[in-house]
């Protein structure tokens, strides 16, 4: 790549779009599948290239523009925002084969969509049926007493001016409109289980993996999964609990699907060993909680985007 020996970055011979251009090329796109009254379409697309253009997220601008596109508009239909610093939903690359053309594979930094515990929570307040939604960690030192049957009952009560001590459990808790609640308790033990069994992305010595990274977040997303099945929640919402509770559960190493637009190519466990040299793992956990970037920082992250070589041409 050449430069002008300034900061800015020289055009190269084809003249390539910036980011926002094609962001703004999909405007209707996203604005067609955003729900009314949630999440205004310009403020999406800013949330989205704040995304992608994060330093430290620096993979997702190497993603295919396709993956990015399903992520964006699967985002996008659910009304939320996916920056990070809302903690609603989060743009991952993933590094995994992908067919390029009949019998020829090849590995691809992709884009996949997932929803955070807070996203999920959003979607249940917009329901009608749900008045308040909590969930929470419980420390060893906090009193809590919960108990089942006929009458239910769940207190939480913390000192704040002792320690809490280390987390030994979670909870969610739904007040619905109608006068009841719902509420699931998981000991920390009880989420570790369920994630060796169901999480087929888990990797215990993958520091990276979110599971090891961000335990917590998981955990409370995995509580509100199991709280929300038991609510009467809009059609929306439900499908984003299912959505998410399969989502975590990747192929094994039995079989591998690719996804054709024209036609679903299945391929046995003897092909999937000549072309599958490891499983698609994320590259970065998601991150919670992001500074905003100001805009010098936004324009050397679009200035960088933009100059990301893919076989010797910008993605974008």
């Amino acid at each position: 790549m050449k430069t002008n020996g300034t900061n800015a970055i020289a055009t190269t011979e084809k003249k390539q779009g910036t980011l926002g251009d094609w962001m703004n090329g999909n405007k209707e796109a996203f604005l067609s599948a955003l729900p009314k009254n949630t999440i205004n379409v310009d403020r999406f697309i800013q949330s989205a290239i704040m995304a992608i253009t994060n330093p430290k997220n620096p993979t997702l601008r190497t993603c295919t523009k396709d993956s990015l596109f399903r992520s964006l508009k699967e985002s996008a239909s659910y009304g939320l925002e996916v920056s990070g610093v809302l903690g609603q939903a989060y743009l991952i690359p993933y590094n995994e084969n992908v067919q390029v053309a009949p019998g020829k594979w090849e590995k691809q930094m992709t884009c996949h969509f997932q929803l955070g515990y807070k996203g999920l929570i959003e979607l249940a307040r917009r329901s009608n049926t749900i008045k308040t939604i909590a969930a929470e960690p419980i420390h060893e030192n906090d009193i809590f007493d919960i108990e089942l049957g006929m009458n239910r009952h769940l207190s939480h009560k913390i000192d704040i001016t002792k320690e809490r001590g280390e987390v030994i459990g979670y909870y969610c808790l739904v007040e619905l409109t109608n006068g009841g609640c719902q509420f699931t308790v998981s000991s920390k033990k009880d989420i570790e289980n369920h994630r060796d069994k169901f999480s087929k992305a888990y990797k215990k010595e993958d520091k990276s993996n979110v599971w090891n990274s961000n335990f917590d977040a998981m955990a409370l997303k995995t509580q509100v999964i199991k709280t929300l099945k038991l609510c009467p929640i809009s059609v929306e919402a439900l499908d984003a609990v299912a959505k998410e509770e399969m989502r975590d559960i990747v192929a094994d190493d039995s079989s591998y699907t690719v996804m054709d637009e024209a036609d679903p190519v299945t391929i046995t466990p003897e092909e999937m060993k000549e072309i599958k040299q490891e499983e698609a793992t994320p590259e970065l956990p998601p991150q919670q909680n992001l500074p905003e970037m100001s805009s010098e920082e936004e324009r050397l992250a679009e200035e960088a985007f933009n100059s990301y070589q893919n076989d010797g041409e910008p993605i974008f």
